[in-house]
């Protein structure tokens, strides 16, 4: 039998998954078949649809399939642990995940 995780979802800690910013600051460790000569496959760390994670920290958007192999991971758990590591500096509109539960907080306190 074989068994295939295909998709992951990981998500900032303390962030409710009915949170509506979930889809911006949760990364998805995606299967993206199996790894090649060529450095295709294995799996990707994405951010939103199409921001895809490079095993040297950054940022590209569909990442051309000659630029592929610097943007996947030949095992889900090295994927996971870039995954990881990277979710503190996920920013949206010039904010992380922290800041936007500061303000949250504030505006709660506010009330």
């Amino acid at each position: 039998m074989l068994e295939l995780v295909t998709e992951v979802l990981v998500a900032p800690d303390g962030m409710d998954l009915d949170h509506p910013s979930l889809r911006h600051f949760a990364l998805r460790v995606c299967w993206r078949g199996p790894r090649t000569e060529s450095g295709r496959g294995g799996y990707a760390v994405v951010s939103g649809g199409d921001r895809h994670l490079s095993r040297a920290g950054n940022w590209r958007y569909n990442p051309e399939p000659h630029l592929q192999r610097h943007y996947r991971w030949s095992t889900l758990d090295d994927a996971l642990d870039a995954a990881r590591e990277a979710l503190p500096t996920v920013t949206v509109m010039g904010r992380t995940w922290k800041d936007v539960q500061e303000l949250e907080a504030a505006a709660r306190d506010a009330r």
